[in-house]
Order: structure tokens, then sequence, then C-alpha cells
């Protein structure tokens, strides 16, 4: 993988000269980091190292620490491009000696979605229905989210955009929500499911940028999610963060859940504006 990623980004060098080289994920960030290439770098990242590392530390000290040096070492000096302000601020918290650091939100194109949310599937309820769009996943807390929809009464039904498990049917089974939730398998476009819910709803324990609350808020569809590190707090602002419920709290989560079916405000062009692909193609031009 590494040989084949240095030949194609000299293969490109070749054919254009680029001004600058953005970089995801830190397989591919290891491998940029080595090369000797004449242009900027950037390193994009889209982890809280810190919750990471406590994450890691629980299973392995040795691991937790390797990990941590690992990071420390990579993007010491660089230039690194943090996609929420809970990444921003976790740098210094993790003790990242970085040479500069951006606040860049991820982009969302808002026209190509809400034209993808239009698209006819055939598994949509034609009734009222909450949505859950969140690969099956320790952190996601599935089991949280349906032991707060168990507490509910008379809910609407409940879809999990979720490969099906069987520890996740399992626990459908324990709380007999068999006839109320329904696992429709993961959709790689689930803007359709989105946009005709009553709401969305997320559960995790931590977060990044959570990409279905923007495109929730982008479709117009009611959202409450758990106020987790980081993101959640950054898009539901205002009125809508009234909707953010204590991580791992399932009376909390049930209350807003209930709150938010019975009544939810406008959500309004402000909600996603920061948002917009061209306002971050703006500060990315204004970075170069």
């Amino acid at each position: 993988m590494a040989q084949s990623l240095k030949k194609s980004i000299i293969s490109q060098e070749k054919d254009q000269k680029f001004d600058a080289i953005f970089s995801n994920l830190p397989a591919c960030d290891n491998i940029v980091s080595k090369m000797d290439l004449d242009r900027k770098i950037f390193y994009i990242i889209h982890t809280v190292y810190s919750i990471e590392f406590a994450n890691l530390k629980q299973m392995s000290i040795r691991r937790s620490i390797m990990r941590k040096i690992f990071y420390k070492r990579l993007y010491k000096h660089k230039d690194l491009i943090a996609i929420s302000k809970g990444i921003y601020n976790d740098f210094d918290k993790f003790g990242i000696n970085y040479k500069s650091k951006q606040l860049i939100y991820n982009p969302f194109d808002i026209d190509n979605i809400k034209s993808k949310s239009n698209i006819t599937v055939d598994d949509i309820p034609n009734e009222d229905y909450i949505v859950m769009v969140a690969a099956f996943r320790k952190e996601k807390r599935h089991d949280i989210a349906l032991q707060a929809y168990a507490k509910l009464t008379n809910p609407p039904k409940l879809l999990l955009l979720c490969n099906k498990n069987k520890k996740l049917e399992d626990i459908i089974n324990s709380l007999s929500l068999t006839n109320k939730v329904k696992i429709i398998g993961f959709k790689n476009k689930p803007y359709p499911y989105i946009k005709n819910a009553k709401l969305s709803i997320l559960t995790s324990e931590y977060e990044g940028l959570p990409t279905v609350i923007i495109e929730s808020l982008i479709l117009a569809t009611s959202v409450v999610s758990t106020n987790c590190p980081t993101g959640p707090r950054e898009i539901l602002v205002d009125e809508l963060s009234s909707y953010l419920a204590k991580v791992n709290d399932i009376d909390d989560i049930s209350h807003k859940i209930s709150l938010a079916l019975d009544n939810y405000p406008k959500i309004s062009d402000k909600y996603i504006a920061k948002f917009k692909s061209d306002n971050i193609i703006k500060q990315y031009k204004e970075l170069l």
C-alpha cells in the first residue's frame, strides 16, 4: 500500500504541479510525511486522539503509549487541520507539538444531498418513524439508544441503518421490540431515509464531526444527539442545543426524544451555513 501510494503521488506530480497536498488518516499521513515532497503538506485530523488513547489504555497500556508516541512524532512541527473545534482543542491537550493548526469543517454539497434525498426507495415505512444512521460499533451505543426508545410511550417505529448483527438482534429481542424496531442494513446514501423520518437520533459516546447530524439538518429532519465529545454541540446550537442529551443517560435520551417528537424548532439555514461547500472551499483558498 505504501509503495503504491508513493508511486501514485510521484506520478501525479510529474503531470501537474500542486500548490499543496492534503493528507487524510494516520496511515496516509505516515507515508506522506516520509516522502521528499517540495510542497506544503496539511494533515487533516478526524479523530480526538485523547479519547483514542484513553480507550486503548483500558485494553493495553503498552499499546496506548506506543500509539501516543507515534502520533506525537508523526505530527511534530506539522501543519494540522481539525474538522471540529473539539479536535482542534485536543491537539494541545494531547500534547502535539504542531507547527500550525486550523479549524476547517468538512464540506457538504447541500444541493446534491437534497437532490439524492428525493430518490424513491421501497423500504421506507408509510408512517412516522425514527431513524438511527450509525455503524454497529461500541462507541455508537445502539444498546443505549434501544433502551431509551423502549421507555417511550407508543413511539413511532425505529429504523436502524446498519448491518444486521446477532448481538444487536439479541438486544432488540430482550427489550421486546421486534415489532417496533427494524434493521434495514447499511446504506451508502441514507438521504431518503433521513428526509422522511420524523426524527434522527445519535447516541454516541464520542465523535469527530458526526456527518449524519449535519445531513439531517440539511434535510430539515429533527435531531436528538448525545452531547458527546466532539461535534454535536458545534452543530446543534442555540435552540437546538436543548435536544442534546447526556452521554449514556438512558432517561435523559428518552426524555429528549419525547420532547423532539412532540415539538421541535424550525430548522433554518443558519444551522448549516458554516458547513456549505462554498464556505469551506473559500477557507481552503484563504489557507493557500
